[in-house]
Protein backbone atom coordinates (compact mmCIF):
# COMPACT_ATOMS: atom_id res chain seq x y z
CA UNK A 1 0.00 0.00 0.00
CA UNK A 2 1.42 3.39 -0.98
CA UNK A 3 1.14 6.32 1.39
CA UNK A 4 -1.37 9.04 0.58
CA UNK A 5 0.17 12.24 -0.73
CA UNK A 6 0.39 14.94 1.93
CA UNK A 7 -1.36 18.24 1.28
CA UNK A 8 1.25 20.95 1.51
CA UNK A 9 0.95 24.73 1.59
CA UNK A 10 4.11 26.31 0.19
CA UNK A 11 4.91 29.77 1.53
CA UNK A 12 7.47 31.78 -0.45
CA UNK A 13 9.09 34.43 1.74
CA UNK A 14 9.98 37.47 -0.39
CA UNK A 15 9.26 40.47 1.82
CA UNK A 16 12.75 41.54 2.91
CA UNK A 17 14.29 44.93 2.37
CA UNK A 18 17.54 43.57 0.83
CA UNK A 19 19.66 45.84 3.01
CA UNK A 20 22.93 44.03 2.25
CA UNK A 21 22.16 43.85 -1.46
CA UNK A 22 21.46 47.58 -1.79
CA UNK A 23 18.35 47.29 -3.99
CA UNK A 24 15.34 44.98 -4.36
CA UNK A 25 17.09 41.64 -4.80
CA UNK A 26 13.75 39.91 -5.44
CA UNK A 27 13.74 41.70 -8.80
CA UNK A 28 17.33 40.96 -9.79
CA UNK A 29 18.09 38.42 -12.49
CA UNK A 30 19.96 35.18 -12.04
CA UNK A 31 20.95 33.60 -15.35
CA UNK A 32 18.38 35.75 -17.12
CA UNK A 33 15.39 35.17 -14.83
CA UNK A 34 14.00 37.35 -12.04
CA UNK A 35 14.72 35.77 -8.65
CA UNK A 36 11.21 35.99 -7.27
CA UNK A 37 9.80 34.38 -10.43
CA UNK A 38 12.25 31.49 -10.06
CA UNK A 39 11.06 30.99 -6.47
CA UNK A 40 7.39 31.05 -7.43
CA UNK A 41 7.97 28.59 -10.29
CA UNK A 42 9.71 26.21 -7.92
CA UNK A 43 6.79 26.41 -5.50
CA UNK A 44 4.25 25.87 -8.30
CA UNK A 45 6.20 22.89 -9.68
CA UNK A 46 6.64 20.95 -6.43
CA UNK A 47 3.10 19.61 -6.15
CA UNK A 48 1.91 21.86 -3.31
CA UNK A 49 -1.84 22.19 -2.82
CA UNK A 50 -1.50 25.93 -2.19
CA UNK A 51 1.19 28.47 -3.06
CA UNK A 52 1.37 31.68 -1.05
CA UNK A 53 3.93 34.43 -1.52
CA UNK A 54 4.58 37.01 1.16
CA UNK A 55 5.67 40.41 -0.13
CA UNK A 56 6.63 43.51 1.83
CA UNK A 57 9.46 45.84 0.82
CA UNK A 58 9.01 46.88 -2.82
CA UNK A 59 5.66 45.06 -2.79
CA UNK A 60 4.13 46.79 -5.81
CA UNK A 61 7.05 45.97 -8.10
CA UNK A 62 7.46 42.43 -6.78
CA UNK A 63 3.76 41.69 -7.17
CA UNK A 64 3.72 43.12 -10.70
CA UNK A 65 6.60 40.82 -11.67
CA UNK A 66 4.56 37.71 -10.74
CA UNK A 67 1.08 38.91 -11.69
CA UNK A 68 0.79 36.42 -14.55
CA UNK A 69 0.97 33.33 -12.32
CA UNK A 70 -2.36 31.58 -11.80
CA UNK A 71 -3.55 30.14 -8.48
CA UNK A 72 -1.03 32.16 -6.54
CA UNK A 73 -2.10 33.78 -3.29
CA UNK A 74 -0.19 37.03 -2.79
CA UNK A 75 -0.25 38.48 0.71
CA UNK A 76 1.55 41.59 1.98
CA UNK A 77 3.42 41.80 5.23
CA UNK A 78 2.97 45.44 6.17
CA UNK A 79 5.32 44.84 9.13
CA UNK A 80 8.15 43.34 7.08
CA UNK A 81 10.66 45.64 8.81
CA UNK A 82 10.13 43.53 11.96
CA UNK A 83 11.94 40.62 10.35
CA UNK A 84 11.48 37.21 8.81
CA UNK A 85 9.33 35.86 11.63
CA UNK A 86 6.60 38.39 10.85
CA UNK A 87 6.52 37.19 7.24
CA UNK A 88 6.28 33.56 8.37
CA UNK A 89 3.29 34.43 10.53
CA UNK A 90 1.58 36.36 7.72
CA UNK A 91 2.14 33.47 5.31
CA UNK A 92 0.76 30.88 7.71
CA UNK A 93 -2.28 33.02 8.49
CA UNK A 94 -2.99 33.18 4.74
CA UNK A 95 -3.26 29.39 4.39
CA UNK A 96 -6.73 28.23 3.37
CA UNK A 97 -7.19 25.44 5.88
CA UNK A 98 -10.35 24.33 4.17
CA UNK A 99 -7.94 22.11 2.24
CA UNK A 100 -6.96 20.33 5.49
CA UNK A 101 -3.27 21.10 5.01
CA UNK A 102 -0.87 18.55 6.50
CA UNK A 103 2.24 20.76 6.51
CA UNK A 104 3.72 24.07 5.45
CA UNK A 105 6.84 24.35 3.31
CA UNK A 106 8.78 27.59 3.85
CA UNK A 107 10.93 28.66 0.92
CA UNK A 108 13.00 31.77 0.23
CA UNK A 109 13.01 34.13 -2.70
CA UNK A 110 16.81 34.24 -2.93
CA UNK A 111 17.89 30.60 -3.46
CA UNK A 112 17.93 30.49 -7.27
CA UNK A 113 19.06 26.87 -7.66
CA UNK A 114 16.25 25.49 -5.51
CA UNK A 115 13.69 24.28 -8.04
CA UNK A 116 10.49 22.25 -8.02
CA UNK A 117 12.23 18.84 -7.83
CA UNK A 118 14.30 20.06 -4.85
CA UNK A 119 11.15 21.04 -2.98
CA UNK A 120 9.44 17.81 -4.01
CA UNK A 121 12.27 15.86 -2.33
CA UNK A 122 11.41 17.51 0.97
CA UNK A 123 7.72 16.80 0.50
CA UNK A 124 8.31 13.14 -0.37
CA UNK A 125 10.31 12.68 2.86
CA UNK A 126 7.56 14.10 5.06
CA UNK A 127 5.41 11.49 6.81
CA UNK A 128 4.13 10.54 10.27
CA UNK A 129 7.66 9.96 11.56
CA UNK A 130 9.41 12.84 9.78
CA UNK A 131 7.51 15.97 10.83
CA UNK A 132 10.21 18.59 10.26
CA UNK A 133 12.15 18.15 7.03
CA UNK A 134 14.94 20.57 6.15
CA UNK A 135 17.45 21.05 3.37
CA UNK A 136 20.97 20.01 4.38
CA UNK A 137 24.03 21.76 2.94
CA UNK A 138 27.46 22.79 4.20
CA UNK A 139 26.93 20.68 7.35
CA UNK A 140 23.86 22.66 8.40
CA UNK A 141 20.10 22.26 8.22
CA UNK A 142 18.32 25.27 6.77
CA UNK A 143 15.80 26.58 4.27
CA UNK A 144 13.81 25.39 2.53
CA UNK A 145 12.13 23.58 5.40
CA UNK A 146 8.84 21.77 5.88
CA UNK A 147 6.89 21.70 9.16
CA UNK A 148 3.98 19.43 10.08
CA UNK A 149 0.80 21.30 10.94
CA UNK A 150 1.30 20.66 14.66
CA UNK A 151 4.14 23.21 14.54
CA UNK A 152 2.14 26.05 12.99
CA UNK A 153 1.25 27.75 16.27
CA UNK A 154 4.94 27.76 17.23
CA UNK A 155 5.80 29.40 13.91
CA UNK A 156 3.12 32.04 14.39
CA UNK A 157 4.60 33.03 17.76
CA UNK A 158 8.13 33.67 16.49
CA UNK A 159 9.61 37.12 16.83
CA UNK A 160 12.54 38.96 15.29
CA UNK A 161 14.58 38.15 12.22
CA UNK A 162 15.00 34.41 12.79
CA UNK A 163 16.21 32.41 9.82
CA UNK A 164 15.71 28.69 9.35
CA UNK A 165 18.96 27.69 11.07
CA UNK A 166 18.11 29.49 14.31
CA UNK A 167 14.55 28.23 14.10
CA UNK A 168 15.54 24.60 13.58
CA UNK A 169 17.91 24.76 16.54
CA UNK A 170 14.84 25.22 18.76
CA UNK A 171 12.93 22.30 17.29
CA UNK A 172 12.86 18.62 18.20
CA UNK A 173 13.95 15.97 15.69
CA UNK A 174 14.77 17.40 12.26
CA UNK A 175 15.09 15.17 9.19
CA UNK A 176 17.79 16.40 6.83
CA UNK A 177 17.58 16.00 3.06
CA UNK A 178 20.85 16.62 1.19
CA UNK A 179 20.34 19.68 -1.01
CA UNK A 180 23.55 21.36 -2.19
CA UNK A 181 21.44 23.62 -4.40
CA UNK A 182 20.25 25.45 -1.28
CA UNK A 183 23.78 26.55 -0.38
CA UNK A 184 23.55 29.31 -3.00
CA UNK A 185 21.65 32.33 -1.77
CA UNK A 186 21.77 35.89 -2.97
CA UNK A 187 22.63 38.35 -0.21
CA UNK A 188 24.98 40.78 -1.96
CA UNK A 189 25.35 41.99 -5.54
CA UNK A 190 28.53 39.92 -5.94
CA UNK A 191 26.53 36.72 -5.40
CA UNK A 192 24.93 37.10 -8.83
CA UNK A 193 26.69 35.35 -11.73
CA UNK A 194 25.56 38.03 -14.14
CA UNK A 195 23.68 41.30 -14.17
CA UNK A 196 21.27 41.72 -17.06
Amino acid sequence: MTKAAAKIACVVLAAGGSSRFGSAKQLQRYNGEILVRRAVKAAKDCGAAQVIIVTGANADAVEKSISDFESLHIVRNESWIRGLSSSIAVGIDAIDDGDAIDAVLLTLGDQPLVDGPCLARLISTFDRKHRIVAASYNDIAGAPVLFGREHLDFLRRLSGDKGARQLLAQMPSVTRVPMPEAAIDIDEAGDLPERD
